[in-house]
């Protein structure tokens, strides 16, 4: 991590080795400065993993491609809905939070669209505001923001308990002596609710997250696949159920193990890509 006295000198110098840097207007090379200033110890090119997968706060043009930034329209770029909302910097950052005056100034910039265009000579000084902009409205109750944080929290109990499930049901193939039955249906009573529980903590999570190009359609995805198992996981405990209660019935006990071999794999594949939403889609990238 970067030393309080060092980390000026390391964003001027980012700034100075952007290659866009000459080919911004006046107010695009202030915003510049700010974000490498207060964003890179979390979010600069010098880190192997930054945070959110988000690396590239030197780079103006992607973060537009990206659609972090929405040129023209300040509510709708993630950016800077994260920076109004005090979200980033976190607290503690070593080059402080972003100023009123430099808010406003990432608010002009992005309001009159963000444009990467020929420089004239840089501001000697931010401008002077002659009020403050309005901070954006949060989606829903601050409440709801809190409870949606346990989302990666709860992932772990319905994964583990899935796949200890279809291990016993293939004990319980080999052996149809072992008494394991009672713990299988043990695994499915815990395991099904507890994927609903994390479906909705992840429903709520996503109302308050910053997700943009191609993460925001991973987190789709994973969102998707996400209320896909919790689907399979109550049909599991459902026909495990039948299947206790109509022993005769062998094709309960076939549809069970194909409901509890479909959702290990996709409980391990929706795993996977809630793993590279939380930690970059290069996560896994040599």
């Amino acid at each position: 991590m970067l030393k309080r006295p060092t980390a000026p000198l390391v964003a001027a110098i980012v700034l100075a080795l952007t290659p866009v840097a000459g080919a911004l207007e006046p107010d695009a090379i202030a915003v510049q400065t700010i974000l490498v200033t207060r964003c890179a110890e979390c979010h600069g090119p010098q880190l192997e993993a930054p945070e959110g997968g988000f690396g590239f706060v030197d780079d103006m043009q992607k973060m537009v491609e990206e659609v972090l930034i929405e040129p023209g329209d300040p509510d709708a770029s993630d950016l800077y809905y994260l920076i109004a909302n005090g979200d980033m910097p976190t607290e503690g950052a070593l080059n402080g939070p972003v100023s009123a005056v430099e808010r406003q100034l990432i608010h002009d910039w992005i309001a009159r669209g963000a444009k990467l265009a020929e420089p004239a000579a840089a501001p000697d000084a931010p401008p002077v505001l002659p009020e403050a902009i309005p901070i954006a409205k949060r989606p829903g109750p601050r409440w709801l923001e809190f409870v949606g944080k346990f989302h990666p929290a709860t992932t772990h109990l319905p994964i583990a308990l899935l796949l200890v499930a279809l291990l016993v049901e293939v004990v319980l193939w080999c052996n149809k002596a072992a008494p394991l039955a009672p713990m299988l249906r043990l695994c499915l009573a815990i395991a099904a609710p507890a994927a609903v529980l994390t479906v909705l903590l992840g429903l709520a999570h996503h109302k308050f997250g910053t997700y943009s190009g191609a993460r925001q359609e991973l987190v789709e995805k994973h969102e998707l696949l996400g209320i896909v198992v919790a689907v399979v996981a109550v049909a599991a405990l459902v026909i495990s159920e039948l299947s206790h209660r109509l022993p005769r019935v062998s094709a309960l006990r076939w549809l069970r193990r194909l409901l509890l071999l479909a959702a290990a794999a996709l409980v391990g594949l929706v795993g996977h890509w809630g793993g590279l939403v939380s930690n970059g889609l290069d996560f896994y990238s040599l």
